[in-house]
């Protein structure tokens, strides 16, 4: 009898669990900055995870959706040297629910994907000047303009 009660609870402990996998597009931050002003750096991405368990109705444990969505931007930032944003984000999560009659358990983790930018500022303009400046002054044409210059 105890063993047909064991097998019963793990049966219904195994068929009870419920896995969630839902995938949203974020819109993109709104920045009022030039088109010109941002450089793309890229794709990244940041993964977080956390759990929580539920004692009848009292929560323990961490896993506010907020918070985790939070933490894996600032990864995936982290994981793109000098990137101060993301557009085209994609926000993928993944919950994992075991409920029982007073214990539930629920996992959770956060994947957000997309294009890593910044924003340049004014040092960058000036190199960007500079670098133009050579190249412009190194193509044939002013090559061959120097030569004939010195021929004369």
């Amino acid at each position: 009898m105890r063993k047909i009660i064991v097998s019963l609870l793990a049966i219904a402990f195994l068929c009870s669990a419920c896995v969630e996998h839902s995938v949203f597009p974020r819109p993109n931050d709104m920045i009022s900055v030039p088109k010109e002003n941002v450089e793309i750096l890229g794709h990244t991405e940041g993964k977080t995870g956390g759990g929580r368990i539920w004692i009848l109705f009292i929560p323990i444990g961490w896993g506010r959706d907020e918070v985790l969505e939070t933490i894996a931007y600032k990864k995936a930032l982290k994981h793109m040297p000098n990137a101060e944003g993301l557009i085209d984000k994609k926000v993928t999560y993944t919950r994992v629910r075991v409920p029982l009659v007073l214990v539930t358990y629920v996992g959770k983790a956060i994947k957000i994907e997309g294009t890593a930018f910044r924003i340049k500022t004014n040092t960058d303009y000036q190199q960007e000047i500079t670098n133009k400046t050579t190249i412009n002054n190194n193509t044939p044409n002013n090559v061959q303009e120097k030569e004939d210059s010195n021929q004369h």
